[in-house]
This record gives C-alpha cells, sequence and structure tokens, in this order.
C-alpha cells in the first residue's frame, strides 16, 4: 500500500516541539561537580537507542554551575557533533539525564507528534543529518537552529503516529529484553568462573591441597599447572588481504575487526565480508567456529567467540583451541587478562600493541581436567543460549530495519491493523 498524501503533514520541528536545546560539560578540573546523584550523558553514548543510564554522574553543585541541562523522559537526543560516525546518532530518553554540549534534545508537545513516531523518523534519517551538518556547519556540527528549521512529513493523525512508533518500539523491547537475558546469562557463568579459578572454590576444593606454583600465581590447588596460553592450542595472528584488490571482499566469509567484538560474547556478523578470492590468498588465516579471539592492537583485550568460521585483521590473536571443553574457561581467562595485556603492549607507545609471540607466551593458570570439563558442561548451555538469543535479535533488528522506512513512508499503513499502544517501561 501507498500513503493517501493527504493524511500526511509537513511540519517545521520548532512547531512540533516544546523545546529545543543543547548542553553543557560541568569543569572537569573540580571534582566536587562529579560522581553525584544525576545522570550526565556524553554524546559518544548516542550509540545507545534507549537512554536509561549514563557512564559518568554529576552533582547538584555540578547542575548549578554548569549550562548542562536537563534531558527529560521521551525526549529525543541527537548527537550534534563527535568522532567517527558519532554525530547524527539519535537516542530515546527512558531515564532523565543531564547532557552535554554535543548533544540535541528535541521535546515534543504532543499536539502534533508523537515522540517515539519522532524518534524513529530520525533514527531512519542518520545520513540525512549528517549530510546536512556537513554542508552547513563549521566542522559539520548540527546546531538546534538547524532542527528548528527543518521539515518533516508525518501522519496528521498523531493515533497513527503512536501506533507505527508501538510497533517499532515491541521489537526493540523484545531485542532489549533478549540483551538481558544475555547479560544474566553470561554474568551466571562469570559467577562461577570466579568462584572456581580464582577462590578456588570448586566442587571437592575441601579435599584438595594447596601447594606453592613456584610462580607469581602463588599457591593453586595440587595437580592444576602454570602453563602458557599456546597449551591451549594454535595461536593465529590474522591479516589483512590486499584492500586494493576489490575482489577480495564480498559476502563468502565473515571479517573480523575489534568494533566487530564490542559487546559481543559472540561474532555473528561482521561489516566488512571476504570474497572467497580473499579467503584464498590466506588460507592459514582462516579460524575455524569457537576460537577465542583477542584484541591486541589499539584497543587491547576485548574477547569474543566467532560464531561461524572466520578470518581476522592483524590487530587480532585467535586462540584455536585443542579441546572444546576449554572454550568457556579460556574466554573468561582471556577477558581477565585485559590489563595484563594493555601493560604488556604500552612500551612507551601510543597504541597497544601484543604480538603473537607476547600473547603465546602469557602464563595462565592451567586447571585440572576434569573440573575443566565438569565447568564446560555447565556453562556451554548457557553460552548456546547467549548464542541463539544473540542470532534472535540480529533477526529482529533487521526486520525492524526492514520495517522502519515502510512504515515511515506509509507504504505499510496501519490504519486498519489492530495495534494495541504499548506503554513506555522506564
Amino acid at each position: 500500500m501507498t500513503r493517501h498524501e493527504e493524511n500526511y503533514i509537513k511540519i517545521r520541528l520548532k512547531d512540533a516541539c516544546e523545546s529545543i536545546f543543547s548542553g553543557g560539560t560541568p569543569d572537569t578540573r573540580k571534582p566536587e561537580y562529579w560522581g553525584g546523584e544525576y545522570l550526565w550523558l556524553s554524546s559518544g553514548e548516542t550509540r545507545n537507542k534507549f537512554i536509561k543510564t549514563a557512564e559518568k554522574t554529576i552533582t547538584k553543585y555540578g547542575v548549578d554551575n554548569s549550562s548542562t541541562r536537563l534531558a527529560k523522559i521521551g525526549d529525543v537526543l541527537i548527537a550534534s557533533a563527535g568522532q567517527g560516525k558519532t554525530r547524527g546518532q539519535t537516542s530515546y530518553v527512558l531515564k532523565d539525564t543531564y547532557i552535554n554540549q554535543s548533544i540535541i534534545a528535541l521535546r515534543v508537545n504532543g499536539k502534533k507528534i508523537d515522540s517515539r513516531y519522532l524518534f524513529y523518523l530520525l533514527s531512519g534519517k542518520y545520513d540525512t543529518l549528517r549530510n546536512m551538518s556537513d554542508a552547513n556547519a563549521i566542522r559539520g556540527s548540527l546546531t538546534c537552529k538547524m532542527f528548528e528549521g527543518m521539515e518533516i512529513i508525518v501522519p496528521e493523525d498523531v493515533e497513527i503516529q503512536k501506533r507505527v512508533a508501538s510497533l517499532l518500539f515491541d521489537y526493540d523491547s523484545l531485542i532489549e529484553n533478549n540483551a538481558r537475558r544475555i547479560e544474566l546469562l553470561e554474568s551466571m557463568a562469570k559467577l562461577i568462573y570466579d568462584e572456581w579459578f580464582v577462590k578456588f572454590k570448586f566442587p571437592g576444593h575441601e579435599t584438595v591441597k594447596m601447594v606453592d606454583s613456584g610462580t607469581d600465581f602463588g599457591e593453586i590447588p595440587e595437580g592444576w599447572q602454570v602453563k602458557r596460553m599456546s597449551d591451549f592450542g594454535d595461536v593465529i595472528t590474522g591479516k589483512t588481504p590486499p584492500t586494493k584488490d576489490e575482489e577480495n571482499y564480498g559476502e563468502d566469509m565473515q571479517f573480523i575487526k575489534t568494533p566487530d567484538m564490542h559487546n559481543n560474547l559472540f561474532v555473528i556478523n561482521t561489516e566488512q565480508k571476504l570474497s572467497e578470492k580473499g579467503v584464498s590468498t590466506q588460507k592459514k588465516k582462516t579460524l575455524p567456529t569457537n576460537s577465542i579471539i583477542v584484541s591486541c592492537i589499539g584497543t587491547v583485550g576485548v574477547v569474543s567467540i566467532n560464531a561461524f568460521p572466520c578470518q581476522t585483521n592483524q590487530q587480532i590473536n585467535t586462540v584455536v583451541l585443542n579441546k572444546q571443553t576449554h572454550r568457556e574457561y579460556l574466554y573468561f581467562l582471556c577477558e581477565s587478562l585485559k590489563t595484563h595485556l594493555e601493560n604488556l603492549g604500552s612500551n612507551g607507545a601510543t597504541m597497544g600493541n601484543v604480538n603473537k609471540e607476547k600473547f603465546q607466551s602469557i602464563k595462565v593458570l592451567y586447571p585440572d581436567e576434569k573440573i575443566l570439563e565438569h565447568y564446560s558442561n555447565i556453562c556451554a548451555p548457557m553460552f548456546q543460549q547467549i548464542k541463539d538469543l544473540q542470532l534472535k535479535n540480529q533477526n529482529l533488528a533487521a526486520t525492524c530495519d526492514l520495517l522502519l522506512p515502510k512504515l515511515m513512508s506509509g507504504e505499510l499503513d496501519v490504519s486498519e491493523l489492530d495495534i494495541k499502544v504499548s506503554e513506555v517501561e522506564v
């Protein structure tokens, strides 16, 4: 279906919003402004669709002595400036938060436009926002004035807007629920790891004698050993096929880089993929499923597991496991090494670099084989659930992305659909 033009109106954001404003940053040199009871959001955090928390907090003193302003529940936030792809990112506020000067907040009046509808509408205009800023502002910044004059086309009936927004929000709510389940499952597995392999309170520990390891590890359970990372499997450092040859890239195999790993226990999708030709140029770099992947250059210490056969770039070292029963243990072990890896790779350089030789030589605790198998038997099903939930979220997100432009354009007409307008859970 196509939309009926007479049912849509063109409206300026200035007329649809109660206010459009940006925030500010309390003086970072004054500790009394920071660490208080109020959330304070930076532009980089608009990578999150929904704002429920913030990386930093400020005090009432910080609020009163700065130009920061409060974004309330239901406000739409856009990053007005920022490095890389930050500018143009859009978020929806689910918990009141103060914002910095690189964020613009849109507060609708509710009479002509629904706040969630505006959020999804602007989310689908990422490229438009970036082009708008690049074309009209110094250093590519977006401004409140730009948004005041920006025209959007929306259904005249606000109830139709609410139906569209509610449908999309329900998809995002499913994704959020799955993300919370993933977080819980990973926390449970990590809790057992800490209990067994850090506190040494594994099943039957009462009857196991502690002995001197002769290393910095101090006393360890009898039967456990201190070995090197390479004792868990072959270490492979990734490599990038020549980028000048476009035929090296396609859709045949995932090509993992560090950004693909962030917040993903399993890497199930990558921004870039290789062609068969690209894979064939470095066949020995292909990794089997369930290898432990660790970033070792630049942002050091990010750990993931590949859900599918893949290759990685040169910033990543990977352990191809000798035994799959070591997977869950080594994942958390490598996560625990982040600070050690950062120190190992510093050497006074501006960019951390832990090469293959350093990485595979790292001394690690090698527990009793039966304990490792027991841990795997408990946690492997949790990891499988996490993988399944990640795949579900990928499918939900892809469906939502397909629906978004069709719903916004009116190609999909919701006026006759029985859609219950959901409430926003805070």
